[in-house]
């Protein structure tokens, strides 16, 4: 009989997932303490293009 190892799969995914959050979670603080300069840069990006 062969001894059954451990997945690894289960930790791996976990850990990902919430690296994953963890980005979201500080992406979406960012935006919401720069929302509107963020907002502005890409307006005035945007209409220089434009000109």
């Amino acid at each position: 009989m062969q001894p059954i190892a451990p997945s690894l799969r289960l930790p791996v995914f976990l850990i990902a997932a919430l690296a994953a959050m963890l980005i979201g979670v500080l992406a979406f603080v960012g935006w919401a303490q720069h929302g509107s300069s963020i907002f502005l840069a890409m307006a005035e990006g945007t209409l220089s293009w434009c000109m």
